[in-house]
């Protein structure tokens, strides 16, 4: 009988411990949510919880040399602030916050639309990639299409200031 009572006893344990919920004390945040403890964040979000917007560690102004084919070098002052949709930046002067172009962010990559011009009857398609390579640095480029070849025109590697 007494075997019996143990035997009940630590069934009752195992099922108790074993029934516990591995989320039951977890919050994700911003639409995120719990996975065997663990928070899944929706798109946009990341943290232990989903307590941060992915692009604001990219947030803040950038400063570098821009170089481009036709020989022109200049410095190339931008800023980044929060875009309207939580997966883009706006690309702005940082002087007066005026908004240049709105990119749309995928991981550490974010870019413009694809502009396209017409000049003299070829059509020329214009767009602004920048890579984060870190928190602290991006590398600009303006990418041309022009008669289906691809080239880089102007780039630049931005640092923090």
């Amino acid at each position: 009988m007494k075997n019996i009572l143990k035997l009940s006893f630590l069934a009752g344990l195992f099922l108790v411990f074993s029934c516990t919920d591995p989320c039951e004390d977890v919050v994700c945040e911003n639409g995120g949510t719990c996975d065997e403890g663990t928070c899944l964040c929706a798109e946009g979000y990341e943290g232990d919880n989903c307590e941060t917007e992915s692009r604001a560690k990219y947030l803040g102004d950038f400063l570098g040399e821009r170089t481009c084919l036709d020989g022109e070098v200049d410095n190339l002052f931008i800023g980044f602030r929060e875009g309207s949709e939580i997966l883009e930046l706006s690309l702005v002067n940082p002087s007066d916050n005026q908004v240049l172009s709105t990119l749309t962010l995928d991981d550490n990559i974010a870019s413009s639309e694809v502009f396209v011009t017409e000049i003299q009857g070829d059509t020329i398609l214009s767009q602004i990639v920048l890579t984060f390579t870190s928190i602290d640095e991006v590398v600009f480029e303006t990418r041309i299409t022009e008669q289906g070849e691809e080239f880089v025109d102007c780039n630049a590697v931005l640092l923090r200031q």
